[in-house]
């Protein structure tokens, strides 16, 4: 999915041997809009949960957000 496009580490957690990980995907012609407020920007990111154990298991998230407040409150 967002494979093709540069990551960023957002937030890890130790004790579960994992991090968040941000994808920027970019929309410069607007056609795409964010999952949770409609809003159209230039930028919107997708975001993978990666485990870092012997296992390397990673949870890819088909959604796409203006921004990180807005992935969590779709999230609660």
């Amino acid at each position: 999915m967002a494979n093709e496009y540069a990551s960023t580490t957002v937030e890890r957690d130790p004790f579960a041997r994992g991090e968040y990980r941000r994808f920027t995907i970019p929309n410069g012609d607007g056609r795409e809009s964010c999952d949770w407020c409609g809003q159209s920007p230039r930028r919107l990111y997708s975001y993978v949960w990666e485990n870092d154990g012997s296992w390397k298991r990673v949870v890819p998230d088909r959604h796409r957000f203006c921004n990180a407040d807005c992935r969590r409150s779709y999230r609660e």
